[in-house]
């Protein structure tokens, strides 16, 4: 029998579970919050874009929809135990990323400002359907706790596990409306080591605000289509547009008409547009940042803002890379301490948090 590395050190192997005394409820009932999937109301899936949008997507897009980076539970308890039980979508294999941030759940314990990270779910991950302990605590006092989906996988059923003499209640309310981040791989998450770690997270729990992660990995490339369901939001606070590694060379030309087709129903909500940031072998070309700069002052727009996102990993932004291009926890971390600042002084004020 072939030896494996949980043989040695049992701190890697997947622990048994015991789900005596514990009641699973869905994640889609009140009193949790969930939120990162806007067509959740009127399609009942973990999707990140309608299932029936009026217009075609590119195929990329309506695939990649399906990944539910961005999504999140919140709830507080007094339960001594949380468990988490559900369906992931079909098996997938990359080189490159942790199956922790692919395919699994993270939790955070805390109000909004004052989250701290507790644990990830430890699932096999050929299985598609898994049950799993995320929390183990010695007390039952009441804690506020938010659960993130995973970045690279579809979930097609979820429920919150509690000890079955818990109660739950809704969690502190964040700001609203939510900001909206548009982009690439890397704005989807890769390739964090768990889903709280990608840099929409990370500001989530900065600005103590909802964010809808629109990242479609090598597929979110300006589309006028996708601008169209992005502008059919409800209300969004601000739109983080960061879709240049996807359209290399090209971004000043298709940022404008994306702009535009924003504006048809956000005629005033602010649009910050990002530059890329360097990769270990492909430059940024001189001339590319400062055409992206000259396009979108032509544009004339007073809610529309830009930043040069060359330098925003630091001057050894080689060592956050994975693969000399995506991005590891290092370099999300460093992306939100760079873009934390500037979407202060643009989003609104946020109503008062309660704390509890």
């Amino acid at each position: 029998m072939k030896s494996t590395v949980s043989d040695f050190d049992q701190r890697m192997a997947i622990p048994p579970v015991q789900t005596e005394h514990v009641v699973f409820r869905p994640v889609s009932e009140a009193p949790f919050e969930l939120t990162g999937f806007p067509w959740f109301a009127q399609d009942k899936v973990f999707r990140r874009m309608p299932v029936s949008p009026g217009e075609k997507l590119p195929e990329g897009v309506d695939f990649l929809a399906n990944c539910t980076a961005g999504g999140k539970i919140r709830f507080a308890t007094n339960s001594r135990r949380i468990l988490i039980r559900g369906k992931r979508g079909d098996f997938d294999l990359t080189d490159t990323m942790a199956y922790t941030g692919r395919g699994g759940f993270d939790v955070y314990e805390g109000a909004p400002g004052e989250e701290r990270f507790l644990s990830v779910m430890r699932a096999n991950p050929e299985k598609s359907e898994f049950v799993c302990s995320l929390v183990e605590r010695p007390t039952s006092s009441w804690q506020t706790y938010t659960v993130y989906f995973p970045l690279y996988k579809g979930v097609v059923s979820v429920e919150i596990g509690l000890w079955e003499e818990a109660e739950v209640a809704p969690p502190p309310p964040l700001a609203s409306p939510p900001l909206a981040i548009y982009g690439t791989s890397i704005t989807q998450g890769g390739c964090a080591s768990r889903p709280g770690m990608c840099y929409p997270n990370i500001l989530s729990r900065r600005l103590g605000r909802h964010v809808l992660n629109f990242g479609f990995s090598g597929c979110g490339r300006g589309e006028p289509e996708v601008a169209r369901i992005l502008a059919s939001l409800p209300e969004v606070a601000l739109y983080l547009l960061d879709f240049e590694p996807n359209v290399e060379g090209r971004y000043a030309a298709l940022l404008p008409p994306f702009i535009r087709e924003l504006r048809q129903k956000k005629p005033d909500t602010p649009i910050l547009a990002l530059t890329r940031y360097r990769y270990t072998r492909y430059p940024i070309p001189e001339h590319q940042v400062e055409e992206t700069r000259k396009a979108l002052e032509a544009l004339q727009d007073p809610h529309l803002f830009f930043l040069d996102g060359s330098n925003i990993l630091g001057p050894d932004g080689s060592e956050c890379l994975v693969d000399g291009i995506h991005a590891s926890d290092m370099a999300f971390y460093r992306m939100a301490n760079a873009l934390e600042p500037t979407l202060k002084t643009l989003l609104p004020p946020s109503p008062k948090q309660h704390h509890g």
